[in-house]
Parts: structure tokens; C-alpha cells; sequence
């Protein structure tokens, strides 16, 4: 099971918080979210081993997940086990 390619894409994802969001990974290593809400985050990205980590700007702690594919083509991110972010699609380019 192999994760979805990670550059230049644009995830559609429904995290169990804080809200659905739509996630544009550039190949600079930089990534930006914009939320159903309208809240937006930008951040850095890299791949650590088999994870997908992501620094927010206004945060001070990684976020690293593995990715996992699901029987219905979605991706799921999971940390300890259980499924913290569903990725319903992946798009190419900045599709925010």
C-alpha cells in the first residue's frame, strides 16, 4: 500500500478535527491548508522514513503520520493505530 504521490498535489481531506480542509503540498517543501471554515495554515513538509510530517507555522511540534491506503481508494492518516485524517482524493497541483 502505497501512500499517494506527495508533490506538486492537493489533498481533500476530512480530519476527525478541527474541520475539512483542502491541503496543497509544493515540491519546495512547503504546504498550505485552507479549511471549509476559511481558516488557513501554512507550513513546511519532508518525508521521515514512511511518514508524512508537517510544522505548521504556529506550532512548535511535528506532525507525523503514516498514510495508509483504504479497500475504497481513500488514504487514510494514521497515528497510534487509529485513523486521525481521512484523504478523500488526491488532485494534482495547487487545487486550494
Amino acid at each position: 500500500h502505497h501512500p499517494p504521490p506527495y508533490t506538486p498535489t492537493t489533498t481533500i481531506n476530512h480530519p476527525l478535527q478541527p474541520a475539512p480542509a483542502n491541503t496543497y503540498f509544493r515540491e519546495d517543501r512547503t504546504v498550505h491548508s485552507k479549511a471549509a471554515s476559511g481558516k488557513e495554515r501554512i507550513g513546511k513538509w519532508w518525508i521521515d522514513g514512511d511518514k508524512r510530517c508537517i510544522r505548521w507555522n504556529n506550532k512548535n511540534k511535528d506532525f507525523c503520520l503514516h498514510t495508509e491506503k483504504n479497500d475504497d481508494g481513500t488514504h487514510s492518516m494514521v497515528k497510534n493505530g487509529k485513523s486521525v485524517v481521512l484523504i478523500k482524493e488526491t488532485l494534482d497541483g495547487n487545487q486550494l
